[in-house]
């Protein structure tokens, strides 16, 4: 059995040290687990910490091998099965999942240090569920400072996801953060050095922080009707049911650099503010910026590049704000237009969309590297971007 069992309330405090080796779990309550401090050393063949009902940690210093997953709680009655964390350390490899609520899970601080599944470039066997971060019904994280190297999504949950701060580092094998419902993104610096997909969720709102992406598939995806998004080359592909799928970006600075759609939703794109910078390298029918509705930009600055002119957006692409559509040969360097000044990662693009409420209309110089063209920035619809501009939407798997 498991080293530590018992069937009340288990509180946990004091600064000394506690080692565990278990052949099943290592320390488990049926009720709730309090950890006020010290430090616990598990090694477990299955689970390194279940609280059955909750499980509440103030700070400690928690080093877990699990061969299940690393922290769980699993009450499914709707009154239990959460994690509340507001600090502490935590070194946690694991072959399942690294945290998981069945509820909620709040995070207010701490060091988090995470693997599951041998990382990243593990190919999951079916019905093998490795995420860093889990809940059945909303993650919150407000502080705090997040290495994340997991197989499966970095950070998953089946309803919401709400960013406020802290700094996370991701490398994931599927996507990096993913939300059946609404994932938001206030505060925080988050860096995806590898995934398929960035932030996914029936709706991406960013309304502050740094967002860095480097994606094989799409950056930002938001879904409509019965998609599905997650990488259909693995286990436990997300299914979207009953959205239109939406992205608002109200303020934040967001980079993107994509192997596919810089941006895609199956609904619409609504801008207001923030900055703004897509990169798309694909040479397939991919691009920048895709929408099967409407994309309106009200405000802020966008920078968006693509190597292919994709086959065509279902949506409408409308700019309130002054902007610049233009096709180049092939180009490389540094892009500036007037304030704006951007030196893409990319080596070659093809396709330049600019639009920033910082710009005037009328006409002005455009650079891109070692070249320069004069342009007209206007306001409305931008039709030609709509008729085999950035859009990929009709690419084969196409969403």
């Amino acid at each position: 059995r498991s080293t530590l069992f018992p069937y009340t309330t288990l509180f946990r405090s004091g600064s000394g040290s506690l080692n565990v080796s278990s052949n099943y779990d290592g320390i488990v309550s049926k009720d709730t687990l309090v950890f006020n401090s010290g430090t616990y050393t598990i090694t477990a063949s299955d689970d390194g910490i279940r609280g059955k009902d909750n499980i509440a940690i103030l700070t400690g210093t928690y080093n877990i091998t699990a061969s299940g997953d690393g922290i769980k709680s699993t009450n499914e009655d709707g009154s239990n099965g959460y994690i509340i964390i507001d600090g502490g350390t935590f070194n946690i490899t694991s072959s399942n999942d690294g945290i998981q609520a069945v509820t909620n899970l709040n995070i207010n601080g701490g060091t988090f240090n995470i693997k599951t599944a041998g990382g990243y470039q593990t190919v999951l066997k079916n019905n093998i569920t490795a995420k860093g971060l889990k809940a059945g019904s909303q993650i919150v994280i407000k502080k705090g400072t997040y290495s994340l190297n997991t197989a499966d999504d970095a950070i998953h949950s089946n309803g919401t996801v709400l960013i406020s701060g802290g700094t996370l580092n991701i490398q994931t094998g599927d996507d990096a953060l993913h939300a059946d419902g609404t994932l938001q993104v206030s505060g925080g610096t988050i860096i995806v050095s590898h995934c398929y997909e960035g932030l996914e969720g029936s709706t991406v709102t960013l309304t502050g922080g740094n967002t860095t992406i480097t994606a094989s598939d799409d950056g930002l995806n938001a879904l409509g009707d019965n998609s599905t998004s997650s990488n259909t080359g693995r286990p436990g592909a997300d299914n979207f049911k009953n959205s239109t799928g939406k992205i608002v970006i109200k303020n934040g600075t967001l980079q993107v650099y994509s192997n596919a759609d810089g941006i895609d939703c199956n609904g619409s794109i609504e801008m207001s503010g923030g900055n703004v910078y897509v990169e798309s390298s694909n040479t397939d029918l991919q691009s920048a910026l895709d929408h099967d509705n409407t994309m309106t930009i009200t405000g802020g600055t966008i920078v968006a590049l693509s190597k292919s002119s994709g086959a065509g957006d279902n949506g409408t692409l409308t700019s309130n704000v002054p902007y610049i559509y233009t096709t180049v040969n092939n180009a490389s360097g540094k892009i500036v237009l007037d304030s704006i000044s951007y030196t893409p990662k990319m080596s070659e693009y093809k396709y330049i969309f600019i639009a920033s409420s910082s710009l005037s209309t009328g006409s002005a110089t455009l650079t891109y590297g070692n070249n320069s063209t004069n342009v007209t920035l206007s306001t409305g619809n931008v039709s030609t971007l709509n008729n085999g501009g950035f859009g990929g939407n009709t690419r084969p798997g196409g969403r």
